[in-house]
């Protein structure tokens, strides 16, 4: 049954910039989630651009269903994009005639931001006049099922995660906090001293979205290929990460155990 989140709960500030000032809020929902309703332990950041509200408010509504965090604005405002940290930029240039303005706004965001993976909405007739000079674009017709859009989306966040190289990051999972660029872990307001194993095991649980993950491909990510110890190694040092986080093997809340394939995200 689908989350009866009306659109209006979604508000626009076409006159707020985006900027360090404590008046400036994000888009949030203010109705009460209904009981049963999806907890969402671990979420990423959309930043959702269109000068047109009314187009996008389905979306917008299904995004966060699907557990994103959306940030809109009628305009990009210059340091909108490391201030919010998105994981994914969404821009709407449904009104956009031709190739040239694509890369007028491409060329305008890294000018100013940090590079993002960006997903346009364009209008169906640019889908079928396209040439192959965006061919490398993400581009999706719009209006469509906003189902679509939200899949697309997540599949962006899947392709662009870069956990071990991107300093800016920061992870939450339930009442984790990991920050990439300091390479620390908050449980609550608690930092939890793990050795580099137990901290790149963990970024590699946080960031595998609860697939479950095999020994030999957890030595390999960890470890390395040039490991040639046993499979054991990756069991101790889960047993020494469950010790410092205070889980357990049976009712995990953080790291579970996949009897026979391996371990996986609570």
């Amino acid at each position: 049954m689908r989350n009866p989140i009306s659109a209006q709960a979604i508000s626009y500030n076409e006159t707020v910039p985006f900027n360090d000032s404590p008046s400036w809020r994000p888009s949030m929902v203010h109705e009460e989630l209904p009981a049963g309703s999806v907890v969402c332990p671990l979420t990423r950041k959309v930043m959702l651009v269109s000068p047109y509200p009314g187009r996008v408010q389905e979306l917008i509504v299904s995004l966060t269903e699907a557990c994103f965090d959306v940030f809109a604005a009628h305009h990009l405002k210059p340091g909108a994009l490391e201030h919010f940290e998105p994981d994914v930029l969404v821009y709407d240039l449904t009104s956009m005639v031709n190739e040239e303005e694509l890369f007028q706004v491409k060329s305008r965001i890294a000018a100013h931001s940090r590079s993002v993976p960006m997903l346009f909405l364009v209008n169906e007739m640019f889908m079928l006049r396209k040439t192959s000079t965006v061919i490398n674009e993400e581009l999706i017709a719009w209006p469509t099922r906003s189902q679509e859009a939200v899949q697309r989306v997540s599949r962006i966040v899947t392709d662009g995660q870069i956990p071990y190289g991107d300093t800016g990051r920061k992870y939450q999972f339930k009442d984790l906090t990991i920050d990439i660029g300091k390479m620390t872990v908050l449980q609550g307001d608690v930092r939890l001293e793990l050795t580099k194993t137990e901290y790149d095991l963990l970024v590699l649980f946080i960031t595998s979205d609860g697939v479950v993950l095999s020994r030999e491909t957890i030595l390999d990510q960890v470890w390395g290929s040039d490991f040639f110890g046993g499979s054991n190694v990756v069991d101790v040092h889960v047993r020494s990460l469950r010790q410092k986080l205070k889980d357990r093997a049976v009712s995990s809340k953080y790291i579970v155990t996949v009897r026979g394939a391996g371990y996986r995200l609570a």
